[in-house]
């Protein structure tokens, strides 16, 4: 670049970096965010899920952006939409309207056809061995948030039985459960071919599964609850390492379905989460939706974010996530994890060995134990492991509600932390902040010991808060006689006489705890 555009590219950027990076704000950005703030307030629409059914009603497709798998909040916008949908149908079935909203209605997860058959199978049992796969284990989407979905969602299911069992036949309402991803066996492929298969082919095969679906049934609607990153209609960059573009699940349903009302998009956005989000969207107190549109063609700070979906959906309610299934000790896991590792049969496969690895690695957590060495790619010696386990198993007499209670497992690993060095040391350090969800600053990397002494202190501090969690998540995967002894113990430290997950959980977030 010759010497004198350098000077000018120079001279240009420089001041626009400053109004970009600068603190403080200008006036001009001050009477900016005033004017955003009072286009919101004129825009909230507070009843937001009667917002959602109307689009639901002049659309084919309703996509709802699921902001963090596994995150209660953004489960819950779509467990309370679909209650919302049976009480409107209700209502007009009970007044003997014909009603003007859709009567058939599919939820379409980020899932496969082996995923939803797994959920009825929960739904019809109720027992969370029938939820969970060994392959949840790895990862940290599938927590105790997930069953409780599983959970309403099957009451959702079981008030539609009822309402229907009271009409005719051609006036019943329908809900079914549907996952469009194909079944992969994933045991073989390596990097490449799974970032090709994301990004050629993962969505588009997806979509079709949709349209076929919808296609067969004309009066039948859509509510998908999908990763946000799947709802841009636009072509996209879809891998880090790779500039090749391709399409998202809501590219394809948008172009099929654009003569049938199309798509509507509805990110969801947790304050909790989004902390850095415009103190414009905070100014009202409680949960509300807005259509972007009104922001098209309106000057806004440079520093306020506005979502490329079609509305966003403010969301007030603590973001309290439960804890993951690898975090929580039950018979339940112990026993899905023996019964089903058979699923990775594949020793050459570092997928199948990541995966028994991580179950692996639960059992010795659970048990207190440390994780023996051997050779993963050994086939024999991995069945010699799995029969050391399943004898542990036999001869276990505990009921791991009073392993919960008295934190025997913290304090074992507490123990392992004091007795051991870099680099074992990180693995326990880690063990510790995810069951006591809490890591010990220091300016300077301390010993073991003194680490271990520090959360002992913190085990000390927060030992209530930390034993009625962990029950809590208990009760969403215990066997009977695991969540009968929970359940006890919970009565015994809150003076609160709750019988099942769903109440105890309810109290829990609107307790001292998470506030």
């Amino acid at each position: 670049m010759p010497d004198f555009l350098r000077k000018t590219y120079f001279c240009f950027l420089f001041p626009l970096l400053l109004l970009i990076f600068l603190p403080g704000k200008s006036a001009a950005q001050k009477y900016l965010e005033e004017g955003v703030a009072n286009l919101i307030k004129s825009n909230a629409q507070y009843d937001y899920n009667s917002f959602f059914l109307e689009k639901l009603k002049d659309h084919r497709v309703l996509m709802l952006a699921d902001n963090g798998h596994g995150e209660t909040v953004y489960m819950k916008t779509v467990t309370d939409f679909l209650n919302y949908w049976v009480d409107t149908l209700e209502k007009d079935i009970k007044q003997g309207n014909n009603s003007k909203y859709p009567a058939k209605l599919y939820l379409i997860l980020e899932s496969d056809s082996e995923m939803v058959a797994d959920i009825y199978r929960f739904i019809e049992s109720g027992n969370p061995y029938d939820a969970v796969s060994p392959t949840e284990f790895m990862g940290f989407q599938f927590t105790t948030g997930m069953i409780e979905f599983y959970y309403q969602l099957g009451q959702i299911h079981k008030r539609i039985e009822g309402i229907n069992k009271a009409i005719p036949e051609n006036k019943r309402v329908s809900f079914r459960i549907f996952g469009p991803e194909k079944v992969l066996d994933l045991s073989n492929w390596n990097t490449e071919k799974r970032d090709q298969y994301f990004l050629k082919e993962r969505d588009e095969y997806s979509s079709k599964k949709v349209i076929d679906l919808l296609e067969k049934e004309p009066d039948a609607r859509a509510v998908i609850f999908y990763g946000s990153g799947h709802f841009s209609i636009m072509k996209e960059k879809k891998l880090e390492n790779s500039n090749e573009q391709g399409y998202y699940i809501a590219h394809y349903l948008n172009e099929h379905f654009k003569d049938e009302g199309g798509i509507y998009r509805v990110d969801q956005m947790s304050f909790d989460k989004l902390t850095w989000l415009s103190k414009a969207y905070r100014m009202l107190d409680k949960n509300y939706v807005i259509d972007n549109s009104v922001f098209e063609g309106v000057a806004v700070p440079n520093n306020f974010f506005v979502s490329s979906q079609d509305a966003s959906f403010l969301i007030f309610d603590r973001n309290i996530r439960m804890k993951h299934i690898s975090q929580i000790p039950s018979e339940t896991l112990i026993d899905c994890i023996l019964n089903k590792a058979g699923m990775f049969y594949n020793m050459n496969s570092d997928l199948h060995r990541g995966n028994l690895f991580t179950c692996l690695y639960y059992l010795s957590e659970v048990s207190g134990r440390e994780m023996e060495v051997f050779m993963l790619k050994d086939s024999a010696a991995v069945m010699g492991e799995l029969d050391k386990w399943k004898k542990w198993r036999s001869d276990w007499k505990a009921n791991m509600a009073d392993v919960i209670y008295n934190q025997e497992l913290i304090k074992k690993r507490i123990d392992f932390l004091a007795s051991s060095k870099p680099p074992v040391s990180q693995r326990y350090i880690y063990d510790l902040s995810q069951m006591t969800m809490a890591s010990i600053w220091n300016k300077n990397e301390l010993a073991p010991e003194r680490k271990a002494e520090y959360y002992k202190k913190c085990l000390n501090q927060y030992s209530r808060p930390m034993i009625i969690e962990d029950l809590i998540n208990l009760l969403w995967v215990a066997t009977k006689a695991e969540k009968n002894k929970a359940v006890e113990y919970l009565k015994k430290e809150t003076s609160q006489n709750f019988e099942n997950e769903e109440d105890w959980t309810t109290w829990w977030r609107n307790s001292e705890y998470c506030k």
